[in-house]
């Protein structure tokens, strides 16, 4: 199924790229293309000349190797044909023959792998109005709004184990109704052949070395889909994220959503969660300002370990419930590439499980239990609270097994409570 899909999208990029040789962006109303600021005169032979209409700003720039073809964004669009001077390590460069250029974009790609050491050179003219348009789809993807509804289709060059990586995708973003919301990414990024990914340079530099490291040629694919949905008191989230450990695609991700913030924020949180699944879903229902009800589960897995987390929450008039737990299984180690605010202690509590619950009366009653342990033994505590206009009663305990040995990875709220508790108790 995976492979059909992405030979479907590859057959979609190639049409799209052989269709289409100036890309913007394509709307209910048609094509809107983004052109050079030239105009076209006919000589007393009725030949066709190609004159400047606008002598531009000049600018030049230089620009890294990135080990790859692709991925060059120069500073403006609206490049004016004929004033590009393209160098690599002192040598002068061939349009269309050593580097190719989208000018209504501003977007660079050479024939042969740029080494990441080597410098680029460039020198050029561009209309400020044209340059103000530019749209860092390029030339590599095509943009669709139908009725609040935007698809991207994307292809290009990406870099990983410094190979190249052909990638190529979709991005969607839904608006539904009463505020609801439907986001997704597919990508597939696949190596090019073994024989002809070389590390090197254009041809304007050194010979390049051909890779040896053929166990890092590998197809992977990136999925995330995000979905939020109301209507009438009643709210369901869900959520999928799956990014394969192999996947090499987020650089040509980033160009086809340049100019998305949310998107390329989410595109580089992804990046460092490269080989994690997540999963997770949440309901809740709202029929009246005092009562609701809910549900969630979340998970963050890497092979075999996860952290999970559930939760559930009741709320009426008179009685207010809340329970919660959590797993972080023993072997799982990639809190530092986590989104998450609470991954530190998260870290901490690595083989931990917690539980918790609280009950709430009318305001005037409150218990609460909870469970902190891991195969050594547990500490749980419990507490009682009484109150009223005039008085007062608070009662809690707490048990520790023997072996019990993790005390030093509890929350500092949960330390600040227990010395609460050690304080109440010798208060006179």
């Amino acid at each position: 199924m995976l492979k059909a899909t992405s030979k479907s999208i590859l057959m979609i990029a190639m049409l799209v790229s052989s269709a289409i040789p100036s890309l913007a962006q394509l709307d209910i109303n048609g094509f809107r293309e983004a052109t050079d600021s030239f105009t076209t005169s006919n000589s007393a032979s009725n030949a066709a000349k190609t004159v400047p209409a606008n002598k531009g700003v000049a600018f030049s720039e230089v620009l890294r190797g990135n080990g790859t073809r692709a991925g060059y964004s120069l500073s403006h669009g609206g490049v004016i044909q004929n004033t590009l001077r393209v160098s690599a390590n002192a040598r002068t460069l061939k349009r269309n023959i050593d580097y190719y250029i989208d000018t209504a974009n501003g977007q660079l790609s050479f024939t042969e792998p740029v080494r990441t050491m080597d410098s680029i050179r460039v020198s050029y003219r561009y209309v400020e109005g044209q340059d103000a348009n530019r749209s860092m789809l390029g030339s590599n993807g095509l943009a669709l709004n139908l009725g609040g509804s935007n698809v991207s289709l994307g292809f290009g060059t990406s870099s990983g184990n410094g190979m190249d990586f052909n990638s190529f995708g979709l991005a969607m973003k839904n608006g539904l109704a009463n505020g609801g919301i439907a986001n997704g990414f597919y990508y597939f990024s696949n190596p090019n052949s073994n024989r002809t990914n070389v590390r090197g340079a254009t041809s304007a530099t050194a010979t390049g070395k051909t890779l040896t490291k053929v166990g890092d040629a590998k197809s992977d694919r990136l999925i995330a889909q995000d979905i939020l949905m109301k209507k009438a008191g009643v709210t369901f989230r869900a959520g999928l994220q799956d990014v394969g450990k192999n996947f090499q695609g987020f650089q040509t991700m980033k160009q086809n959503s340049a100019k998305n913030a949310d998107a390329l924020a989410q595109i580089t949180n992804m990046e460092k969660e490269k080989g994690l699944k997540r999963m997770g879903f949440g309901a809740a229902l709202a029929p009246s300002k005092l009562q609701s009800v809910g549900l969630d589960w979340d998970q963050v897995k890497d092979g075999h370990n996860s952290v999970d987390k559930m939760g559930m929450n009741v709320s009426s008039g008179l009685l207010k419930m809340k329970w919660s737990d959590q797993k972080i299984s023993k072997g799982f180690t990639r809190f530092a590439d986590l989104k998450e605010t609470e991954k530190a202690q998260w870290a901490k509590e690595k083989g931990i499980h917690r539980t918790g619950l609280s009950l709430a009366f009318s305001n005037k009653m409150s218990i609460d239990q909870s469970m902190f342990g891991d195969t050594s033994g547990k500490l749980t505590r419990q507490a009682i609270n009484l109150a009223d206009k005039n008085t007062s009663l608070n009662y809690s305990t707490r048990k520790s097994d023997a072996k019990f040995s993790r005390m030093a990875d509890l929350s500092d709220e949960e330390k600040a409570a227990m010395a609460l508790d050690i304080r109440k108790q010798f208060k006179k």
